[in-house]
């Protein structure tokens, strides 16, 4: 991993650990300590921690591989920390995996070579896999979505919303619209906000909860400013890392999704999961996962069309049913993480037999 946080690619990752230990042995290496060593001590996991992890390190990373006897290496998501450690493996000798998350602005030359050298590449979506094709269009990447664990949202709603309304402290008669990412530029959290300034306007119960980390102060610090200069304290609620996310979307009525890249979001297949109806803005990862009436899809910017959906959505109970029902069982059919675990346990053992 290239860090030791909590985010979407580490969660996908904890979940595909949990489903291929019993038959394979994991061992993860991190550039520092951090949440994620949290939940590998709870899982009985193995890791190893090679600060920096950068080129100066692939000795030291090299060396990890050849003591602990490591079979594959399996890089999560592109950077430059993943792609020393895989520099490290093929020069140990071991098969590896490239595990491409995000959409590909671009891909160095260093990238690109290693691309070549990967004895797997996976993408989380189709449209990643268009990415890694416009650099680097002699590779072969299998796509295989990321997966969410279905059980983990099966709950009681209405005892959950009560629960969750008491603990923001908000009305008992709210209704909750949920977006759920870092708080960071590239998730555009302020256009959420922007739009939910015209739904307060419509929808006087309606309340905005915004969770997650903040890794952008300068863009938190921005969101803030602009909530305070609408009124909208006391509508907005930005309540930073959420641990119990299933029991979040449980509780919400809606769920939007404002980023401007993404890969296969987490977020949106847990909204799914989570029976909600969507409104997203229109990037590749986002219209794999609703297109076709699974969700409602707006044009990148077109702030004013989001509230306009979300008022819709609010008011008609059954048009939120509808939209809830298809995404859920879309989910079903294709994100699960047993799915998602045995497409890439079918992808490790062609190479390790």
């Amino acid at each position: 991993m290239y860090t030791a946080e909590i985010a979407g690619p580490a969660n996908s990752l904890l979940l595909l650990l949990d489903e291929i230990e019993p038959d394979y042995q994991s061992s993860l290496l991190l550039p520092q300590e951090g949440p994620l060593c949290i939940e590998l001590k709870k899982r009985g996991i193995q890791y190893h921690v090679v600060p920096k992890m950068n080129m100066r390190t692939i000795p030291q990373i090299w060396h990890v591989i050849r003591s602990n006897h490591i079979d594959l290496v399996y890089g999560n998501n592109p950077s430059g920390r993943i792609r020393n450690s895989l520099i490290a493996a093929k020069l140990a000798g071991k098969p590896v995996i490239w595990h491409f998350r995000i959409q590909q602005k671009a891909i160095s030359w260093r990238h690109r070579i290693v691309l070549g050298l990967a004895d797997a590449v996976i993408a989380v979506s189709e449209g990643v896999a268009e990415s890694i094709y416009k650099f680097v269009p002699s590779v072969t990447v299998k796509v295989v979505y990321n997966g969410v664990e279905p059980a983990l949202f099966a709950r009681d709603r209405e005892p959950t919303a009560s629960f969750v309304r008491q603990s923001l402290n908000l009305p008992s008669n709210a209704q909750i619209v949920t977006m759920v990412g870092n708080i960071t530029y590239r998730k555009q959290q302020l256009e959420a906000v922007k739009a939910f300034a015209l739904v307060n306007n419509a929808v006087s119960r309606a309340h905005l909860v915004l969770a997650g980390s903040i890794v952008d102060s300068a863009y938190y610090n921005e969101i803030v400013a602009y909530i305070k200069s609408e009124g909208l304290s006391e509508k907005i609620h930005l309540i930073g890392f959420c641990n119990d996310v299933p029991g979040l979307l449980s509780a919400s009525d809606v769920y939007i999704h404002t980023s401007r890249r993404e890969g296969h979001p987490r977020a949106v297949i847990e909204a799914m999961a989570a029976s909600l109806p969507i409104v997203a803005f229109d990037i590749d990862g986002v219209r794999e996962c609703i297109k076709d009436g699974r969700g409602i899809i707006v044009p990148q910017g077109r702030t004013n069309e989001l509230s306009e959906h979300i008022i819709s959505l609010l008011v008609s109970p059954s048009t939120r049913d509808q939209y809830g029902k298809r995404a859920h069982n879309y989910m079903l059919s294709n994100y699960t993480a047993q799915q998602t675990a045995q497409q890439i346990k079918h992808v490790i053992a062609q190479i390790v037999r």
